[in-house]
């Protein structure tokens, strides 16, 4: 005889999934007490949207699924920020929730609510889930988990949820009567005359350029690209955004960041290519930019996705389009000696490239402020191979945009979602997965503030988190927008109007978290080298201009006769003159 919640945590354990962030209530207390008497390391933030922000960071980190336990009523309905995150960029991640007991559920009632914190969690969030089942017989819970785990990382990965009623987490019941699943083999095979027009169209190219997404981490496929890229010599970028570490920025013929907020070179090295090989990028407009018809006209397209609806969206012509796996995808090419003839185009992109600059002379001249360019250009000389963790706003754009990688370093944040407040508890997942070395988590002084709770989480568990936060006076994306479209008229956007910030000092005193701060470029250096060389967490508050622009960016070309923004090419992009 065995307890329901105790099957729940031993398939955990037998799932390899040793790390669980959870906050506990009454509505979970069953499984909160078998977790107690687990081996499965528990972090316990301080909202349930931390918890699950935190597990995408263990994710990203590790490679390893994390589990969240979490409550029911608003235990559940606060996660989903951090689900929606995980759904977007495709995270596996398993969510058990407490309910109340099956005698107070209001299903078929036509009550709102019958029993204390009730609420039908699974009909919320079902469209940001791959499966999601509430337990009403306690013999299919088994069945059900691993369902659920099985969906979870099979195909596109995701997040999946398992709502357990109190009284069903409580039932001692005979395990050998327990409803079995079994796996459900979906076998996709190669087509071999896919991959030899893959390989008649890269043979038959001139200027080929790579193109890859994070699903070269989700396929852990990272040295399979490599060695691949080290073999052909094909140029390749990323994302502005989404999988800038899914390469080796230290290759030879590493082409940087293309998109809107990408490197000019790169969006005019896309722009010339003559065949186009997407691996894992769902190229979203932010990478093509919003005049898709524009993106690298002239060149052929290969795409490489496991989501055959991500392929079909495009409104460019593919010339090819391989529905598969990324790692059946190498494994398929691995042998194909690739003799390509493309030294003039290698000549051209070393050309191109070498005119890329990451800051710009304004930005190393600024007075009475610290420069955030020209900080994450020196970051990238002293925050060597230290993973990064960014947050939404000038924290993700700046430093996604412009930090240079050393070989193997992580860098990433959330793409679909990009939530303020997703930095601080990512970081904290990403040290518990990174053995609780240190981690940068580069935040805002207004994204900081959604998640503030959870710097108690990292003073209570010792995690050497180094928070670089960035001062600009409010929220800095939302300002330059009111300036575009309104004239500069703000509001709901800094302290003037509406939205005041603390004295990030006395937080970090009170806190108990070493605090240190930067006001001019002159400081940068000495300040950052502190920060990476002091043992424990630390916050370094970096002062920058309330308008410091977030450039170079694809900029419109008006409007039209019908007010409709006429969208830039990836080589419109501008810089201002001052700040």
């Amino acid at each position: 005889m065995i307890k329901v919640s105790d099957i729940v945590i031993k398939f955990l354990e037998d799932k390899k999934i040793n790390t669980a962030f959870t906050v506990s209530g009454g509505g979970c207390i069953h499984l909160i007490d078998s977790l107690r008497q687990s081996k499965i390391h528990t972090i316990c933030p301080h909202h349930e949207q931390s918890a699950l922000m935190a597990s995408e960071g263990y994710y990203r980190m590790s490679g390893n699924m994390a589990a969240n336990i979490v409550t029911t009523g608003p235990g559940g309905t606060n996660t989903i920020t951090g689900l929606l995150g995980l759904w977007l960029d495709s995270i596996p991640t398993i969510v058990i929730s407490g309910q109340v007991s099956t005698s107070q559920l209001s299903a078929n009632t036509g009550c709102r609510q019958i029993g204390d914190q009730e609420f039908d969690i699974i009909s919320t969030i079902t469209n940001m889930t791959k499966y999601a089942k509430m337990i009403t017989d306690p013999y299919s819970i088994l069945y059900e988990l691993e369902k659920a785990h099985e969906i979870a990382i099979t195909g596109r990965p995701g997040p999946v949820w398992i709502d357990v009623p109190l009284d069903i987490q409580g039932m001692v019941i005979d395990e050998t009567k327990l409803k079995i699943y079994s796996k459900v083999e979906q076998e996709v095979s190669v087509n071999p005359d896919q991959i030899n027009q893959f390989v008649s169209l890269v043979l038959s190219s001139k200027k080929p350029l790579i193109v890859v997404g994070n699903g070269i981490r989700l396929s852990n496929t990272y040295k399979k690209l490599n060695d691949f890229l080290t073999k052909t010599k094909i140029p390749v970028v990323t994302g502005p955004h989404s999988g800038v570490d899914c390469v080796d920025n230290t290759l030879e013929y590493y082409s940087g960041r293309i998109g809107i907020l990408g490197q000019l070179t790169s969006n005019q090295i896309v722009q010339e290519a003559d065949l186009i090989i997407a691996l894992g990028t769902r190229l979203p407009v932010k990478m093509t930019g919003y005049n898709v018809s524009s993106f690298s006209p002239n060149s052929k397209k290969i795409i490489v996705d496991i989501d055959e609806n991500e392929i079909k969206k495009h409104k460019f012509n593919i010339d090819l389009a391989i529905n598969l796996d990324l790692m059946k995808f190498f494994d398929a090419i691995e042998d194909v000696d690739f003799k390509l003839n493309i030294e003039k185009w290698h000549s051209d992109v070393k050309s191109i490239r070498s005119n890329q600059q990451y800051y710009y002379e304004k930005h190393k001249n600024i007075k009475d402020y610290a420069s955030f360019y020209y900080l994450i250009n020196k970051a990238s000389k002293i925050f060597n191979n230290i993973p990064i963790v960014t947050s939404n706003g000038t924290a993700h754009v700046v430093t996604l945009q412009t930090y240079q990688l050393s070989k193997d370093q992580r860098l990433f944040t959330n793409v679909g979602c990009a939530s303020m407040g997703y930095g601080l508890p990512t970081a904290i997942g990403t040290c518990v997965a990174n053995n609780n070395n240190q981690v940068i988590c580069v935040e805002g002084d207004g994204s900081i503030m959604m998640n503030l709770q959870e710097l108690q989480t990292i003073v209570g568990y010792d995690l050497p988190v180094k928070i670089l936060l960035v001062n600009n006076d409010g929220y800095l994306s939302i300002k330059l927008s009111q300036e575009s479209f309104f004239g500069g008229k703000e509001f709901a956007s800094g302290p003037k109007n509406g939205v005041t910030i603390p004295s990030f000092e006395k937080l970090a005193n009170a806190f108990g978290i070493h605090y240190m701060k930067i006001t001019d470029n002159s400081q940068i250096d000495s300040v950052l080298k502190q920060m990476v060389e002091y043992p424990k967490a630390c916050i370094v508050e970096v002062f920058t201009h309330p308008m410091e622009r977030h450039e170079p960016k694809v900029t419109h070309k008006g409007i039209d006769e019908n007010g409709k923004i006429i969208p830039g090419t990836l080589t419109d992009m501008f810089v201002s003159e001052g700040f």
